[in-house]
């Protein structure tokens, strides 16, 4: 026969990290606030556990005290408020209570806030086994319990005491449930908060909106690096306007007073190959006559016969084997070639 535990955990998390939001551990009965809840803890329905399924009977549960605590998902440690009133007339296990906070940020102010927005917490419960007992249902078997008929497989705990209440994400009863009552000044400063911080997001999203705009106007008059330069000074864009005209202005005097400096080579007069050429032909025609002359005097005396100075000199050799013009007009169409290919 299945054993059931002598205490059972009703939620359907068994360890969830929680924040600290209490700021400190100073008690401010000053800020000290409360909200009035309605829970349904057990719906009677099976639920599943480690071992299987099983149906908590609410007509033999017992309630350990009038008044029992309530925690934040089974943790000891955060207690945010109490219960009383049980009733189990709606066909589950029901009770009011409420919801007290000491600070305006710690574990109750943050359930009593989300409450009020609309989060589905859900109720978990402790129960002691101790005393309690079971009955086993095997696969086909049934049985009426909490008004409805069970089938097995599944375990009947009969007689079992309810020590603690819980508000969890999820609980394994998953059709359980918080409800507030009253709307309080916590929840108010709450949402004062929350109206604010969007009002405050909204604000920034419409600076940046507006300030990309600016930028775009920046970028489109000077180009992107000048402009982006501009914005970043913070300048407007008059300033900017007038800061980039002063740049300009500067920037074409330095050119002028540069330009009387290093005065343009544009209106000298380019030297003209043929006019060169020219005058080279001419020296050129002058030395061909005067070569002309002399070799002219020189035969005159090789004509002379003795006693000319040039007497002994053989004839053969008074007579050049090329006439000397041909060296010359040569000479000279190799430097016009070389004056063509210089243009």
């Amino acid at each position: 026969m299945m054993k059931t535990p002598k205490t059972l955990n009703l939620s359907g998390v068994f360890e969830l990290k929680t924040l600290n939001l209490s700021g400190g551990s100073e008690q401010n009965t000053e800020t000290s606030t409360s909200g009035k809840i309605r829970m349904t803890i057990l719906t009677g329905a099976p639920i599943p556990d480690w071992s299987g399924l099983l149906v908590v009977d609410l007509s033999t549960i017992r309630i350990n005290r009038p008044t029992l605590v309530v925690d934040y998902n089974h943790n000891e440690n955060e207690i945010i408020g109490k219960c009383s009133g049980f009733s189990t007339d709606s066909g589950g296990l029901t009770a009011e209570g409420e919801i007290l906070s000491f600070t305006e940020t710690d574990r109750a102010a943050e359930v009593l806030y989300k409450l009020s927005r609309g989060i589905p917490y859900e109720v978990s419960s402790l129960l002691d086994c101790e005393e309690a007992t079971e009955q086993v249902l095997l696969e086909d078997q049934t049985a009426l319990v909490n008004g409805m008929n069970v089938t097995g497989p599944l375990t009947i705990i009969r007689n079992a005491m309810l020590r603690g209440v819980t508000v969890c994400p999820y609980a394994r009863d998953k059709d359980t449930g918080i409800e507030k009552l009253k709307r309080n000044w916590m929840e108010k400063e709450f949402m004062k908060k929350d109206i604010e911080q969007n009002e405050d997001t909204k604000g920034k999203n419409k600076a940046c909106s507006t300030g990309a705009s600016e930028l775009e106007k920046f970028i489109n008059e000077f180009g992107l690096e000048q402009g982006v330069e501009y914005f970043r000074r913070g300048m407007t864009l008059e300033e900017s306007q007038a800061d980039d005209y002063a740049v300009l202005k500067a920037a074409r005097k330095k050119f002028n007073e540069e330009g009387k400096k290093n005065p343009s080579e544009e209106g000298k007069k380019e030297p003209d190959p043929n006019e060169e050429l020219g005058k080279k032909m001419e020296e050129l025609k002058a030395n061909v006559a005067t070569l002309e002359n002399r070799c002219s005097q020189l035969e005159k005396l090789a004509r002379r016969g003795e006693g000319s100075p040039l007497s002994n000199v053989p004839a053969d050799t008074m007579k050049p084997k090329k006439h000397p013009m041909g060296a010359i007009f040569g000479m000279a169409e190799k430097i016009r070639q070389q004056t063509i290919k210089k243009q």
